[in-house]
């Protein structure tokens, strides 16, 4: 049905969508014993690249609804749209263990992550983690006073990790294309730019620690099994919305900060039957 603005309802809308992403891993080990002497070290590096596009087009008015192409659409309130993601995170790590006679273990992680995300001053991480064993039923007077626990090991660990939530380049001022308003003597729309919200420039890595200690123990030769876990996780540095405002006028709204805090803490018993 042909109007004053072309026909009612033809329209085209036309998209175009690309993403790539690309992992890399790369890991070294070695091992070797010395007599009672047990060495186990690993080293990695890890890499992740999100790349992205996106365009979409929309064009209104057409004469006909035959040709569903941009070009054969009105000028009037033709419109096009933008794209853009970005990301990438590289970790490298590295791993130390060490045991003797198999009754005394230790274990060193150590992670050094960096991300995209953040400024380039807070941009890195390091984690570590550590872990500490003792296989007491290796031992002469286990065996001698308590023979119907065949295995029994205290352990105990202490474990950092670092999480990158939210979205990308938050410590920059970020700013967008508005509506516009009309100006001039020929009332034309205008284009206006507007900044979207407060860059937080101390935005870093969300953080979680976490404590266990526990045993883990097999007795009347394998036949029943009891592990305990006592544990405590912290999570601190996460990112939330102050409970605050700022006036209207301003146009403005407040960044994500790194202050909340979360804390878990339980047990946990397994116990089991073999036969």
């Amino acid at each position: 049905v042909p109007t004053e603005r072309g026909v009612e309802a033809p329209n085209n809308t036309e998209e175009y969508h690309r993403d790539i992403r690309e992992q890399m891993n790369l890991r070294v080990n070695y091992s070797k014993d010395f007599g009672d002497h047990h060495v186990s070290l690993m080293g990695a590096v890890e890499q992740l690249n999100d790349d992205g596009n996106y365009i979409a087009a929309y064009r209104n008015y057409y004469i006909s609804d035959k040709v569903q192409t941009l070009d054969a659409g009105g000028e009037k309130e033709k419109d096009n749209w933008g794209g853009r993601w970005i990301y990438s995170r590289r970790s490298f790590i590295a791993r130390a263990s060490y045991n003797y006679q198999q009754k005394y273990l230790a274990e060193f992680t150590f992670r050094r992550d960096g991300s995209l995300k953040y400024p380039p001053d807070s941009r890195w991480g390091n984690f570590p983690s550590m872990m500490l064993g003792w296989r007491a039923s290796e031992e002469d007077f286990w065996q001698e006073s308590l023979p119907f626990i065949n295995y029994f090991k205290l352990r105990a660990s202490y474990g950092k990790l670092g999480m990158d939530p939210g979205d990308p380049f938050q410590y920059l001022n970020q700013y967008t294309i508005g509506s516009g308003m009309t100006m001039g003597s020929g009332m034309e729309v205008q284009s206006s730019v507007y900044q979207e919200g407060v860059a937080n420039p101390n935005i870093t890595w969300e953080k979680e620690s976490s404590y266990n200690v526990g045993f883990e123990s097999q007795f009347l030769d394998n036949t029943f099994s009891l592990d305990v876990d006592l544990f405590y996780k912290k999570r601190s540095d996460i990112l939330a919305y102050r409970d605050a405002s700022v006036p209207q006028f301003t146009g403005v709204s407040l960044p994500q900060e790194n202050i909340a805090e979360v804390d878990n803490r339980g047990f946990e018993i397994q116990a089991g039957y073999n036969e």
